[in-house]
């Protein structure tokens, strides 16, 4: 399965550009999940810190700084300001919990809801990436946005949040960076995260058939 092979590449370091910053968070992340049974919460652990790793290298280390016609720049942000390990994860777990409330606010498991306790599903995905009460009120705020489908989008205040959280400074005023950070994390979500956790659900409805 091409989901679990790109999961396998990412805890063996074979991906992760900057294990200390990005990568170890995932593969720590990963590692609690030998306690587990449960395919479905074995996936979205797995598949949101698989997206998550890959969507932060691309933010920290891909993106480059926007210049004007005028000939003035907008620089990353993410670049110009430092992050140690203990930070790097409060910006790594709310980036996680967005892949989540994008799931439930997109309506993506309603129609298996009668199969899935998605309250407990949720408890069981924050404990695991360890929020704490006011990461829980982000991930709630984000989720709502993701429910109403309209401006501001959830990703726009997550970008507010990880500054205020991570780099412990207000969200910097960078218009192309926060438009481009909102499309990276839109098409990881739909064309890598979403479509790797419908493959492990759709063989998870098999199973359960025979």
């Amino acid at each position: 399965m091409g989901f679990l092979k790109r999961l396998k590449d990412v805890a063996s370091g074979r991906i992760a550009r900057s294990n200390r910053i990005i990568g170890n968070h995932g593969v720590r992340i990963c590692e609690k999940l030998e306690t587990h049974a449960n395919p479905l919460l074995e996936a979205l652990i797995g598949g949101t810190a698989v997206c998550t790793i890959e969507f932060l290298e691309a933010v920290l280390f891909d993106v480059k700084d926007f210049k004007y016609k005028d000939g003035t720049e907008e620089p990353n942000p993410f670049k110009e300001n430092k992050l140690d390990e203990k930070n790097s994860y409060e910006m790594f777990k709310l980036v996680a919990g967005n892949y989540l409330a994008r799931l439930i606010g997109g309506e993506y498991l309603d129609s298996v809801e009668d199969l899935i306790d998605i309250p407990k599903l949720k408890k069981e995905f924050l404990n695991i990436y360890e929020y704490n009460e006011e990461d829980t009120k982000i991930f709630n705020e984000l989720l709502e946005l993701a429910q109403k489908d309209e401006r501001p989008s959830p990703e726009l205040r997550l970008f507010d949040h990880i500054f205020e959280r991570a780099y412990n400074i207000a969200s910097p005023e960078a218009l192309f960076h926060i438009m481009n950070f909102e499309l990276l994390f839109r098409n990881s979500f739909t064309k890598i995260f979403l479509p790797g956790l419908l493959e492990v659900l759709k063989k998870e409805n098999r199973e359960r058939a025979h």
